[in-house]
């Protein structure tokens, strides 16, 4: 199964890169990341240290790709809610009460949040083509319910997949498969596991052996 695994994963990689060959970064970063998390899983595996030093390398490989910009002067619509917000209230609009709810910090973290889910929505994942393709799905579902009945191994592919997004969502723009880029190796290889499971199922299934989901 590892074999075939990795085999699916390089194509699926393989036909991303070829839709994006005219950036010669997306291989390089896709590359770097998989080398890092492999090193630092083997390094400091099980320690305390592993989520933030996986975050740290694939916030530090997408600023390789794709410098930070935070988009405060790009996007004003958390300013102008903030304004809103404290008209409602009337003559108390600048209270120290409604100061400290409908402040841009807090509307700025509310707009950084919903980009950043933005990356994990079935509109953009599944159906542009580019990225991941609308059979994913079932597959996704599949892998991810695996890893939750078995998640031993699978923390650094975890935590790669959500800190991924995470330099992207801050430019505070819709997302686009070159900036999800470092999302396509953990996606694929939860969607690679889930079909081959899947595809054991249905084997074992066919035999008439009795299979525990």
């Amino acid at each position: 199964m590892l074999i075939a695994l990795a085999t699916i994963v390089v194509v699926r990689i393989f036909l991303f890169i070829n839709f994006n060959a005219d950036d010669w970064r997306i291989p390089l970063m896709i590359f770097v990341t998989v080398l890092g998390v492999f090193f630092i899983n083997r390094i400091i595996k099980n320690s305390q240290f592993l989520y933030p030093a996986i975050i740290i390398l694939v916030l530090a490989v997408n600023g390789f790709y794709k410098p930070f910009e935070f988009g405060f002067n790009n996007n004003p619509v958390p300013v102008w809610i903030t304004d809103e917000q404290r008209r409602e209230h009337g003559l108390n609009y600048d209270s120290p009460g409604v100061l400290v709810i409908h402040n841009k910090v807090v509307n700025y973290a509310f707009s950084f949040l919903e980009h950043y889910f933005d990356y994990f929505r079935g509109d953009f994942l599944f159906t542009n083509g580019t990225f991941l393709y609308f059979f994913d799905i079932l597959f996704i579902g599949v892998g991810f319910w695996m890893i939750i009945k078995s998640p031993k191994g699978w923390k650094p592919i975890i935590i790669w997949l959500f800190a991924a997004p995470i330099s992207a969502a801050l430019n505070f723009q819709p997302p686009t498969s070159l900036k999800a880029a470092n999302m396509l190796i953990p996606l694929t290889v939860i969607s690679s596991f889930g079909a081959l499971k899947l595809m054991s199922l249905i084997l074992k299934m066919g035999k008439g052996v009795k299979y525990k989901i």
